[in-house]
């Protein structure tokens, strides 16, 4: 398509005063292109539908007819970045190490990021991203699709808390509890409610009303504080579109009258944050304006309240990296925000967080044109943590796409990471690698389960265990002990596939997804399907106990937040979407089920009148609550 053509649009658009629809809007596009999936994703559409599994090239084929992808090939390494005088800033160009640049002044990221712009102008920019569907196509908001050793979704408290990956970080959530209160998101509403919860009774005691155009994404509770988390997009014809990622804490001593006391803001579409301690960090992916010349600079709120350019030894480059949008990482206390409060900004954007009490990692995608291809690789940048400072130690790159923050973890220095790649001839390869602190490849375990592609990962202690699929589900069981020879040390199919990897002790397993049935079109997804895995024996792990549950979806499926655990009572809940065609019931609900003696038990389905829309258990005492964030409404039973 020439510019003329792009040109003559524009002006029928503009003639009819018509508004291109804000998920069709350039930073929508952007954020989809960016979290493409790999071929042979299974597409996962809205619940009580069967999925069926096909290819996802030639989709990516037909959509790349019509998306033009606005990333820039930019090569940091081909030329050295010279320095020019800035009245505001006279930093000398440092590298703290081979992989990360900083700049020397606003001038240098403007003349490179005009260059970029040339670059789009001239055609000269990345193919179509691999997928359009990014990471799963029916995920709601409030997915950003972490556990530590034996981690839980909950205390051993009378209550539940948000699934998480490492048990010292907190994750965030559309839907939280305290013990006696239900806070929720709205969906699509900029609104936060706040429900009084006491034997399965609720009662609503405020209404939180954010701003105009503005969307509440995820929430916190720390205390009697409330962090909720949202994005801004706005759209203008001439400057095209931008979005802003805004921390907004109350103060809810009195639930009935919250009180907002601090306000932070930061450049980018919201992708992801974590809490630890009364610290917050916030992920945000910000697409440079190329309507506006020389607005290549993000911004976030300083000391001084003021939403202000964020300095520029706060900013640095990926070497070699072809991506021109940034991550922006923002750091807040939330008991002191108008003080505790620092930004930092990398050129190349992620998506996929890990974060430990040390160290936060963001995972995006980077792409390699070598013999007239582009070859995906995932980006991984480090960065350590000491409440608001934070310092960007490390960048590393390694070959493939990972699945999802899971894909990730820390231990002992040593980070492992695991990622689908493709051969020559474009059949999924799976590899996992070991790189050390500064992010260098130092072991892995190349080119396993070939023609198929990573569900799920799960680290514990010196193992990982990854779920692959394409017709069954391997449980491969790899041994991390000795870093750089890592190996792979048994493994066990299973029909279906799953989707999250739960420990319930130290020799099982608890695999939670997708089971699958061949039909006309071929293969297809057909309801929830919980596994357990012996994991006793490394070197052969068996398959003790399935369910197969036809007609259900959840949630769960592919938000792992979706996944609710009562330890004092052991049991577990999901929130369902239940259809049996054959009998004409359907209905939304909870399925709770446990785990005992190697046996999966179902302890109930409870399906509501009350909800439309099943968006997540919580339990409070001897009572399930299920919310339905979309139409407002909160139902209950007893356990």
């Amino acid at each position: 398509m020439k510019n003329n053509d792009f040109d003559f649009i524009a002006s029928k658009f503009e003639e009819e005063n018509i508004k291109a629809p804000e998920a069709l809007s350039e930073e929508r596009i952007k954020e989809k292109l960016e979290n493409g999936v790999s071929a042979d994703k299974i597409v996962k559409l809205k619940s009580n539908k069967k999925r069926i599994v096909l290819p996802l090239v030639s989709v990516a084929a037909a959509i790349a007819l019509i998306v033009v992808s606005v990333s820039a090939v930019s090569h940091y390494g081909e030329k050295e970045l010279k320095s020019t005088d800035n009245k505001k800033n006279n930093t000398e160009i440092t590298q703290s190490n081979d992989d990360i640049i900083y700049f020397a002044s606003y001038d240098e990221i403007n003349t490179l990021m005009e260059e970029k712009n040339a670059l789009i102008e001239e055609g000269e920019s990345p193919t179509m991203r691999y997928g359009f569907f990014a990471k799963n196509y029916s995920a709601e908001k409030g997915m950003t699709m972490e556990a530590a050793d034996g981690a839980s979704a909950s205390s051993s408290s009378s209550y539940s808390e948000t699934y998480k990956q490492v048990e010292t970080v907190d994750e965030a959530d559309i839907v939280k509890t305290d013990g006696e209160y239900i806070y929720y998101i709205c969906d699509y509403k900029p609104v936060i409610r706040i429900y009084e919860a006491e034997n399965g009774k609720t009662k609503m005691l405020s209404n939180i009303e954010l701003e105009k155009d503005t969307l509440p994404r995820e929430m916190y509770i720390k205390d009697n504080r409330l962090v909720v988390v949202s994005g801004v997009d706005s759209y203008d014809y001439k400057k095209g579109s931008s979005s802003k990622t805004v921390v907004y804490t109350y103060n809810i001593e009195d639930k009935s009258k919250p009180k907002k006391e601090y306000e932070y803001s930061q450049s980018g579409y919201y992708t992801s944050s974590r809490m630890i301690g009364e610290c917050v960090y916030v992920i945000s992916n910000h697409t440079n304006n190329y309507y506006v010349k020389n607005d290549f600079i993000p911004c976030a709120t300083a000391k001084d309240g003021k939403f202000s350019q964020i300095p520029v030894e706060d900013i640095c480059a990926i070497k070699d990296s072809e991506d021109s949008s940034y991550t922006v990482i923002g750091a807040m206390d939330i008991k002191n925000g108008n003080e505790a409060k620092k930004a930092k900004a990398v050129i190349g954007s992620g998506s996929d967080v890990y974060c430990n009490e040390n160290n936060l990692f963001v995972a995006g995608r980077s792409y390699e044109y070598k013999n007239d291809s582009y070859k995906t690789k995932s980006t991984v940048i480090k960065c350590s943590l000491d409440k608001t400072d934070m310092k960007l130690v490390a960048t590393g790159k390694v070959e493939g796409i990972i699945n999802n923050q899971f894909s990730m973890d820390e231990k002992n220095g040593y980070f492992r990471i695991a990622a689908t790649t493709q051969t020559k001839d474009g059949k999924d390869i799976n590899v996992l690698y070991v790189l050390d602190e500064e992010l260098k490849e130092v072991g892995k375990v190349d080119s396993f389960a070939k023609n198929e592609h990573i569900e799920a990962v799960r680290y514990i202690g010196d193992m990982a265990y990854v779920i692959t699929y394409e017709q069954t589900d391997p449980l491969f069981i790899i041994d991390l002990s000795n870093p750089k020879k890592p190996k792979i040390l048994g493994e066990v199919k299973i029909s279906g596939f799953s989707t999250l990897l739960h420990p319930i002790d130290e020799n099982t397993l608890l695999g939670i997804g997708y089971s699958t049935e061949e039909n006309e079109f071929g293969e297809a997804t057909d309801g929830l399907k919980l596994a357990l895995f012996d994991i006793s024996n490394p070197s052969k792990p068996k398959v003790i106990g399935e369910k197969e549950l036809s007609g259900i979806d959840s949630q769960a499926q592919y938000n792992h937040k979706a996944l609710m655990q009562n330890r004092e009572k052991g049991y577990f809940a999901v929130p369902i979407s239940y259809y049996d065609e054959d009998a004409d019931e359907f209905g939304e609900g909870a399925l709770v089920f446990s785990v005992k003696n190697g046996e999966i038990k179902i302890n109930k389905k409870h399906l509501s009148d009350k909800i439309e829309e099943a968006s997540r258990c919580v339990y409070i005492d001897d009572y399930i609550y299920i919310v339905d964030t979309f139409n407002a409404e909160i139902d209950s039973f007893a356990m």
